[in-house]
């Protein structure tokens, strides 16, 4: 009985060792631009940028991707995650970029409970990395920007932006998804100062 245990334990351990290595679980963050955008007219009070919408996968920290042969089919990777969904991320950002730049006296969430002058909201249409055929970084957000006292609707408008990458490299992809999110919120600024 002694010998069986045993050579069955020994089975059990060199199953084991048999098995291939789950690969380890990656976290990705935006990261800041270098430059910014500085603002050429500033709003006075306080601007508060609301938590982004967004639908579906994009909601969830699993980096999303399309295949350039399919491109409406996305996916999730397995050992890929952000940090944060990317509506936190792109608020946290949003607010960072916004405040370097001096588009208002305040930028703030709503956590902070400061009262509004202005809002910005925020829309999620596109965060995926593209693979194959020509890789690149795909995001597209929709900006609308409103007065509170009158509610008036200041400014409303898609940004796109795509970059190219040398391979399907996750940690590169979001890398230049960072860079997108910087070219997408200096537009965002040098529209608010025409404003």
């Amino acid at each position: 009985m002694t010998r069986r245990v045993l050579v069955l334990g020994l089975a059990m351990v060199l199953s084991a060792c048999g098995q291939p290595r789950v690969p380890q679980d990656s976290f990705y963050r935006l990261t800041e631009p270098g430059s910014v955008t500085y603002a050429s007219s500033r709003l006075g009070g306080v601007l508060v940028v609301r938590h982004f919408l967004s639908d579906g996968l994009i909601r969830e920290r699993p980096v999303v991707y399309a295949s350039s042969a399919s491109p409406a089919k996305l996916q999730q990777y397995n050992y890929h995650f952000w940090i944060e969904s990317p509506a936190r991320m792109l608020q946290d950002a949003t607010v960072d970029y916004l405040r370097r730049a001096g588009v208002a006296s305040t930028v703030a969430t709503p956590e902070f409970r400061a009262p509004a002058d202005y809002e910005l909201t925020g829309k999620i249409k596109r965060f995926e990395v593209v693979r194959g055929g020509s890789p690149r970084a795909v995001i597209s957000l929709e900006f609308g920007l409103h007065r509170v006292d009158d509610g008036r609707l200041m400014l409303l408008r898609a940004y796109d932006e795509d970059v190219a990458l040398n391979g399907d490299d996750v940690a590169e992809a979001a890398s230049a998804m960072s860079r997108a999110v910087g070219e997408v919120l200096a537009a965002l600024v040098r529209d608010m100062g025409a404003l």
